[in-house]
């Protein structure tokens, strides 16, 4: 008995390279059917059945591609460091309520001269008004160049000023170092501004937490004051310049000679300096999601 086959050679050949290529690509299944061979008369061979022809049965492609949501921090920001010299500075005197001092050497501390043992207060102020009012502020330290120290181991508080004051322009009366009657202007122990403007409490209005403190000179010889209570003193004279008016230093007023000498902003050496490192711009977190997620068949 013969056999033949029910389709050519060559169609059963492309099929089967069909099968291949398909079978390559991921996620696919490929199926070849073989039909049963059917007996043909007479030549011998074998053939396929027309009646099952060769069949491709191919799954579904489906290719899912996840984006993954990334998150990026960009910073945009300038750091900068500024150093400013103080705009006034003056010392009340508690002995001497109405008299003043705004020009000249500035003190802190109690006195116990023959001529004078009260109390002595120093008053600082500065213009940051040439920082951007959206700077933040990183740090700042307040250096105090001293003329003369009466004893060495004594503490010093900054304390923030809560009204306005005026230096004035009387000078002290004496070599000795005693103050001038006041004028007009003068900031005085009664007087923020002489003879109108009175403090809340004799001796200054300010806050009585103390923003730093100092014990003793640095290595360059002045009191230095630094932290983050400075620091938060001018981030909020930025926020809101009305609110700057300075800064009162305390010495140690229990005890005799512990008054400090302080340049003042008009000596010839240098003055008051308040050095402020800010930055302007702020870190900015982003978040991009490129895509989602898809599918497809083929």
């Amino acid at each position: 008995m013969a056999w033949r086959p029910a389709t050519s050679s060559a169609a059963l050949a492309a099929a089967l390279v069909l099968g291949g290529l398909l079978a390559c690509v991921k996620g696919s299944t490929v199926t070849t059917a073989t039909p049963p061979l059917t007996p043909d008369g007479g030549s011998g061979s074998t053939s396929l059945a027309p009646s099952s022809a060769t069949t491709l049965a191919t799954t579904t492609l489906a290719t899912t591609t996840t984006l993954t949501t990334a998150s990026a921090t960009t910073t945009d920001a300038t750091t900068s460091s500024v150093s400013l010299t103080a705009m006034q500075d003056a010392t009340i005197f508690e002995n001497h309520p109405d008299s003043a001092a705004g020009a000249g050497l500035v003190f802190a501390g109690r006195t116990s001269g023959q001529l004078d043992t009260g109390v002595r207060r120093a008053l600082f102020q500065f213009d940051v008004s040439a920082i951007p009012s959206s700077a933040t502020v990183l740090s700042a330290t307040l250096s105090l160049p001293f003329d003369k120290l009466a004893t060495s181991g004594s503490t010093y508080s900054l304390h923030r000023i809560t009204t306005t004051w005026t230096e004035g322009t009387t000078a002290f009366a004496s070599a000795n170092q005693l103050p001038g009657n006041a004028d007009a202007g003068d900031v005085t122990w009664l007087s923020r501004t002489h003879p109108a403007l009175f403090w809340n409490t004799p001796g200054g209005d300010f806050v009585a937490g103390a923003s730093a403190t100092t014990t003793g000179l640095s290595a360059d010889g002045a009191l230095s004051f630094a932290g983050s209570g400075i620091a938060g003193d001018v981030g909020g004279w930025l926020a809101a310049a009305s609110s700057n008016n300075g800064w009162l230093v305390l010495g140690n007023e229990s005890s005799p000679r512990s008054v400090v000498s302080l340049m003042s902003h008009e000596s010839v050496a240098a003055g008051p300096t308040l050095t402020i490192e800010f930055v302007i711009g702020a870190s900015q977190d982003t978040t991009a999601t490129p895509g989602g997620s898809g599918s497809g068949s083929g």
